[in-house]
């Protein structure tokens, strides 16, 4: 929760707005004390509006934050729900605060103007780049993480054939999350996998993408964790398949961390005797 701030605005544009947005609201509060006694922020449109924003707000982030203690499965993509609370909040401040408002929204368009673009958040880009001269149209990419698999099919293209724990994939671009984890735990790779192995023509490649583990607190989760130990299973059951040959491992050594890193093994179906 400290982070929060500094992850929806940036480091120092959160700072500058603090102090424009809060003159601002600090104006409200005056014009809510001039009115009848004791009638408080609630007598008033604005500060209506502002104690409304600020309970929603509030509520919003405690909830999220609540929530994912009793289940980790947090995303920091999870706080873009708070951001129209807060623009509006801060939008109210500015317009009262007065010539610092708009000192102050002058200088956050700056800041904002040369910020950079965030990090990466995988490595799917540079593991298609690797792969390209490697896989070929009607090739097979398995991918263990199945909301991998719209990414995984931008960066390499629609001329592969996809799959996931599930099975094959007939919409490269979504993924279907109902039942997600009951489906998933259903899934084995004697009933899943082998089918894959066994259509698979002489030649052919087989790639399985699966998920870089660094730290295994984050991979807790209901779902994590069944893609973390499926993804175990599968490399295992591929790795002992005396019908399969390993040609490539992208990356070929450890990765630097990143929020979702990811490991490509290329199998080739060996020819049947």
């Amino acid at each position: 929760l400290p982070q929060v701030f500094e992850r929806l605005l940036g480091s120092t544009v959160q700072f500058v707005l603090l102090l424009a947005v809060g003159m601002g609201l600090v104006e409200i509060w005056r014009r809510t004390r001039s009115g009848p006694a004791g009638a408080g922020w609630w007598a008033n449109a604005e500060g209506r509006a502002v104690g409304a924003l600020i309970v929603i707000e509030v509520a919003t982030l405690l909830i999220a934050w609540v929530s994912s203690q009793l289940s980790p499965a947090w995303a920091l993509r999870y706080l873009a729900v708070a951001v129209a609370p807060l623009l509006l909040l801060g939008a109210l401040g500015l317009a009262r605060a007065g010539g610092v408002g708009v000192a102050g929204l002058a200088l956050v368009a700056v800041l904002w103007a040369f910020d950079g673009p965030p990090p990466e958040k995988s490595n799917v880009s540079e593991l298609a780049a690797t792969l390209e001269p490697t896989v070929r149209p009607g090739d097979l990419v398995v991918s263990t993480q199945p909301e991998q698999i719209p990414v995984l099919a931008y960066y390499l293209g629609d001329d592969l054939r996809y799959a996931t724990l599930w099975g094959t994939v007939p919409d490269l671009g979504v993924t279907d999350w109902r039942d997600g984890v009951q489906r998933l735990r259903a899934t084995s790779a004697r009933r899943d996998l082998e089918p894959l192995i066994r259509r698979l023509e002489p030649g052919r490649r087989l790639v399985l993408v699966e998920p870089i583990v660094y730290d295994r607190e984050r991979w807790s989760a209901p779902w994590t964790e069944l893609v973390r130990l499926r993804s175990l299973e599968w490399r295992t059951y591929l790795r002992e398949d005396d019908r399969l040959e390993i040609t490539a491992v992208v990356p070929p050594t450890s990765y630097p961390a990143r929020p979702n890193p990811l490991r490509a093994t290329v199998h080739i179906r060996l020819p049947v005797d």
